[in-house]
């Protein structure tokens, strides 16, 4: 009697340990897009993938299991430049309705149709300002890595763009108020503007100080030496 006790007593602790890795692996999981960027997963991907980092180091970094960071590891090599933390998950994230889904649509194939507008200087989607009219819509928090990964998976997402090499610019004054740079820029600088506007900038050369910047409707030099 006390065998068969002691048999029980072992079975019923090998099985409470076993929901307690379980629970805490699910719980890794879940945190695990929380704590990291899609952009700071890369870098520890690509460190290891060039063996700069160990397994042991990327596990202890990340705090996951071996077998999560091996899946995390598949989904990346599969396609690295649009991967994301959010579909490596065990199970797909389920939690926004459909009218949330077609509201985050709507609004960056509002974004979508901004980019196309070769008037408007605007390059690159900007999910916060997506996230912030989608709330006001639904009336309802929604995060901006939300949005994120709804742009990737629907083909709203531009990758970024390599900057063009930009010669140092070369301080010609030694002191302050010896030099004041005037620039202008013609754009159609709001979607919501029905023309476009000239900004007109001052920069003071030694310090580099933005010392004024304002919206023209038409330039002309007599107006920017009067400012």
């Amino acid at each position: 009697m006390r065998q068969i006790y002691g048999e029980r007593l072992i079975v019923w602790s090998i099985l409470l340990l076993i929901v307690k890795i379980t629970e805490k692996e699910e719980k890794m999981t879940k945190q695990l897009h929380r704590r990291f960027t899609d952009d700071q997963i890369k870098l520890l991907l690509d460190l290891y993938l060039n063996k700069t980092i160990r397994l042991q180091q990327i596990l202890q970094q990340l705090e996951c299991t071996k077998g999560r960071f091996y899946q995390i590891l598949r989904e990346y090599r599969k396609d690295p430049t649009n991967f994301t933390i959010a579909y490596a998950r065990n199970k797909p994230n389920r939690h926004l309705s459909e009218e949330a889904d077609k509201i985050i649509r709507e609004e960056l194939e509002k974004d979508r149709k901004l980019i196309g507008n070769e008037e408007i200087p605007i390059w690159q989607y900007n999910y916060a300002a997506v996230r912030d009219n989608v709330v006001k819509r639904l009336n309802r928090k929604v995060s901006a890595q939300t949005v994120r990964n709804r742009a990737k998976e629907w083909g709203y997402y531009i990758s970024k763009r390599e900057k063009d090499k930009v010669p140092p610019r070369e301080v010609v004054t030694k002191a302050a108020g010896m030099l004041l740079q005037h620039d202008s820029s013609h754009h159609k600088w709001s979607p919501y503007s029905d023309k476009k506007w000239a900004l007109i900038t001052t920069i003071e050369d030694y310090s580099r100080y933005l010392l004024y910047a304002d919206f023209i409707e038409k330039e002309t030099t007599g107006l920017i030496f009067n400012q």
